[in-house]
């Protein structure tokens, strides 16, 4: 029997109905919830999946960023360095105490909300594979010793995630992501840590973004990380990376970078060159 997506779908408004949807972090939250899980969908049956495969798939995506809505109230933030690995607190909303190894409830502020995973899914067999393609999903990189099709799940949840963050940037003002003032943000530098990790064409490690600037490269260089060639093919249809790349900066040097770094991508086919 297949599961039954509209029940995950009702649970999921039932949990975020707890927090205030008026604020703009809570809603980008919430759309891009919808829209991962979308992406899983459409990533998964790209790559053949069907039936429970493919509903995991999108399960992945419904549930991956859940533990952003107690971070967001805890501490009005986005950024792990600053609050806590939203991933991992995903997974204690999720799976309880007992798959806590590392300590997050004793970090926070006060006992997160519980919601047990038999809330959003009545799917079995796939537990396993979604508990750690959600813990994985925002890691610089996923264990090298997993199955293949854990692996898989992994991948098509991280694909999935990094298109749609270059959405979110886009439809939210980058000032309310990134906590920071306009001024801040349109005259920031890039750090060189960060315009090497581009032209290394890998992502950025979380430790080395020390300005807006960065995080915007940060994001860009998320393309450089997709697994599957629907992936690369989504990211080009969708133009978002073209329009993040298009970022208006105050700053001489930032605004130079910003144009070799557009130049840089159409060379690798990650945005149109017409």
């Amino acid at each position: 029997m297949m599961m039954d997506r509209r029940k995950t779908l009702e649970a999921f408004a039932s949990y975020v109905g707890q927090y205030d949807s008026k604020d703009p972090k809570i809603s980008l939250k919430i759309k891009h919830t919808y829209k991962v899980a979308e992406l899983c969908d459409k990533i998964g049956a790209a790559l053949g999946l069907t039936g429970d495969g493919l509903d995991a798939a999108w399960l992945c995506g419904m549930l991956h960023d859940i533990g952003r809505f107690e971070q967001i109230r805890q501490y009005n933030t986005f950024i792990d360095g600053k609050s806590v690995d939203h991933a991992k607190l995903s997974c204690v909303v999720l799976f309880g105490e007992g798959r806590d190894k590392d300590g997050i409830l004793k970090r926070l502020p006060m006992p997160c909300q519980m919601a047990e995973f038999e809330k959003f899914a009545d799917l079995e067999g796939y537990e396993d594979e979604i508990y750690t393609a959600i813990y994985w999903h925002s890691s610089y990189r996923i264990p090298e010793d997993l199955d293949e099709r854990t692996r898989m799940y992994c991948n098509i949840l991280r694909d999935a995630d990094k298109l749609d963050i270059l959405r979110a940037n886009l439809d939210t003002p980058l000032e309310d992501i990134y906590n920071v003032s306009t001024e801040e943000l349109y005259r920031a530098q890039i750090t060189p840590e960060v315009m090497k990790a581009f032209d290394e064409h890998h992502a950025v490690p979380r430790e080395v973004k020390k300005t807006p600037a960065d995080h915007i490269v940060g994001h860009v260089c998320l393309a450089y990380e997709l697994v599957y060639p629907v992936s690369r093919e989504l990211i080009r249809e969708q133009g978002y990376l073209q329009k993040i790349l298009e970022f208006e900066s105050e700053n001489p040097e930032t605004r130079e970078q910003f144009a070799y770094m557009r130049q840089e991508m159409k060379r690798v086919q990650l945005i149109k060159t017409t």
